[in-house]
């Protein structure tokens, strides 16, 4: 198992394959399961989880 970084898995997400390089995609794919830091899923008043990206403009269509 591996802990995606925020923006790794973000990027994935919302931009699906083409928004990681192919290095990362081999390890994932290398990997029994993908986690993700519960911080990174973090809804509240907190400038590093995934609620704060769209309002700050860092996440848009």
């Amino acid at each position: 198992m591996i802990v995606l970084d925020t923006h790794i898995w973000v990027n994935w997400i919302v931009y699906g394959d083409k928004g990681v390089s192919r290095a990362i995609l081999e390890v994932m794919d290398s990997q029994p399961s993908l986690a993700v830091s519960a911080i990174s899923c973090f809804v509240g008043e907190c400038r590093f989880g995934v609620s704060f990206l769209p309002g700050n403009g860092r996440v848009s269509d």
